[in-house]
Parts: structure tokens; C-alpha cells; sequence
């Protein structure tokens, strides 16, 4: 993830200012849930890629999310 957006993998030269830009997200709850609940909207606490936030969403499908598959244990390379 870098500031300039250019060298972000969502990068598209043609697709206006906004691409390749970094999105604050909400982890804990989003906004939407916060919302829903009626309760204050937390600050963001994390950076997604701006392709990344939407294909995430509302956040209702975060489970389902390949970096949070565990089945596996194969890793490329050693890792604490």
C-alpha cells in the first residue's frame, strides 16, 4: 500500500483521481452496522486498497474472506 496512489495495484491510469486510492475502513463494526445499532460511528482504524473496500462492502461477508481461511497451512515462507 503506498501514498501514491500510482504504484497501488488498483491503479488505472484512465479511471479518474480517485483510482488506485487508499480507503479508511472500520473493522470492529462498520459503518453501517454502527448505524443500523444507532450508536456512534467508530473512526476507522485501518487502510483497504479502494478495490478492496468494495468489493468488501457492508462487511457482511467478511467471513467468507480468503485471508481469513485457516484450512491450510502452507505457507510460502516461515512466519512467527
Amino acid at each position: 500500500m503506498y501514498r501514491d496512489r500510482r504504484r497501488n495495484f488498483d491503479y488505472d491510469p484512465n479511471g479518474g483521481p480517485a483510482s488506485g486510492t487508499l480507503h479508511a475502513d472500520h473493522s470492529r463494526i462498520s459503518r453501517a452496522e454502527a448505524i443500523r445499532r444507532g450508536i456512534p460511528v467508530p473512526p476507522p482504524d485501518r487502510l483497504l486498497h479502494g478495490q478492496c473496500n468494495a468489493e468488501r462492502g457492508d462487511g457482511n461477508h467478511d467471513h467468507k474472506a480468503p485471508a481469513l481461511d485457516t484450512t491450510t497451512q502452507h505457507l510460502a515462507m516461515a512466519w512467527p
